[in-house]
């Protein structure tokens, strides 16, 4: 049971392995959209004018810039509440913006041509997950033969140890799928019921 509730963390760690490239991606895509929230997208400063002066349809608005010195502004229009709000994009934002836009579409890219059949493009969840399900496979010897196990079902009785080729163990025991496994009977040799009577007793 135990290892029931590890398999989606090691499934997660297999589908990262197995796609260090696309993952490394998605991290930067998630840094890029999300820190890019800590900067506003436009900095807003503003100044208030001191005095305002009307000639025709022109506003001449006066800023304090200091010891008694002014700066002047000419608009069409009146300024609300005199005063003068400007906005400029900060840097800072649209690098990770860009970062997080250029990775995102980096990821399409790789979505379509992995649907269009190229592996090293595809996240390949089958194989990930069928090298996952080799996390939940144990083996016994009992009287001289290797029993496999997985969810309390016995997946296999051999003589001979089945080899762990590339770690897919539930490859080589033709498991792909958790229906695979509910499939085969349920047993369970001497000292797994032996193990079973005594946490009762306890």
């Amino acid at each position: 049971m135990k290892r029931l509730l590890l398999f989606p963390f090691v499934f997660l760690y297999n589908t990262i392995k197995k796609n260090i490239l696309k993952t490394i991606w998605i991290a930067l895509a998630i840094i890029g959209f999300h820190f890019s929230q800590g900067y506003s997208e436009d900095v807003i400063e503003s100044k208030t004018a001191t005095h305002v002066i009307k000639t025709g349809k022109n506003y001449i608005y006066f800023f304090e810039a200091g010891d008694n010195r002014y700066s002047t502004m000419v608009f069409n229009r009146p300024l609300k509440n005199n005063t003068y709000v400007y906005k400029d994009t900060r840097g800072e934002y649209i690098w990770l913006q860009a970062l997080g836009w250029v990775s995102l579409i980096v990821l399409v890219i790789c979505f379509i041509v992995g649907i269009s059949g190229d592996d090293t493009a595809a996240w390949e969840f089958d194989e990930c997950f069928e090298k996952s399900l080799s996390f939940l496979i144990d083996c016994e010897f009992e009287d001289n033969k290797f029993y496999y196990f997985a969810l309390g079902r016995l997946i296999r009785k051999s003589d001979r140890q089945v080899s762990d080729h590339y770690r897919n163990m539930a490859n080589e025991l033709n498991i792909h799928s958790f229906s695979d496994i509910l499939n085969c009977p349920k047993f369970m040799t001497r000292s797994q019921r032996r193990g079973k009577l005594l946490d009762e007793l306890v």
